[in-house]
């Protein structure tokens, strides 16, 4: 990717995943684990093109490099399956591939990370998504669906219909991640 290409894709991504939350979990219990809200959304997302629910058991949860790698895995295979026929907007895609893409992130806790879940679990002082440090369950901060509100009011129509489209998914995944 060109660094002008890039550069959008990031700048877009920043104003998608508030916007996404906002839309899709403003009123909805969400894990306080990061990586756990990582995997919810990812998946709520390849339901959204694929028209359909993952499936998954207890062991899926075993450990955080399984079940991340077997949830990106789902989505990749979705993106491709579907190929054109993708309800979901091309930008949209590029932009949630950077939030989810497996990162090598050497200043975070677990080997392997996403953008999504560093944001959500260590954001800037006072900016991470979950209302409390402690427990497994929490509400988004005010201040984040605040800014989630403005920032999807500021997308195109065309990028807020994607979110729509996930928004719809996400309440499941939640419930789904947080009572396995």
């Amino acid at each position: 990717m060109e660094d002008k290409e890039y550069n959008n894709t990031v700048k877009l991504a920043q104003a998608i995943m508030p916007a996404l939350v906002w839309k899709s979990a403003k009123d909805e219990l969400c894990p306080v684990n990061s990586h756990r809200a990582s995997v919810a959304f990812l998946c709520a997302i390849t339901a959204a093109i694929e028209n359909k629910y993952p499936h998954w058991n207890e062991a899926f949860f075993s450990s955080f490099n399984s079940y991340f790698a077997e949830s990106y895995a789902a989505f990749e295979s979705a993106r491709r399956r579907i190929g054109d026929n993708n309800p979901l907007d091309a930008e949209f895609m590029k932009a949630v591939k950077y939030l989810f893409e497996p990162q090598d992130l050497h200043y975070s806790a677990c080997p392997v990370s996403t953008i999504f879940a560093e944001v959500w679990g260590r954001g800037l002082v006072g900016h991470k998504y979950a209302d409390i440090d402690t427990g497994v369950v929490c509400h988004i901060r005010r201040s984040i669906l605040e800014h989630g509100e403005k920032s999807y009011s500021q997308l195109p129509p065309y990028l807020q219909q994607s979110i729509d489209i996930v928004a719809k998914y996400v309440p499941e995944m939640l419930r789904q991640v947080i009572e396995t």
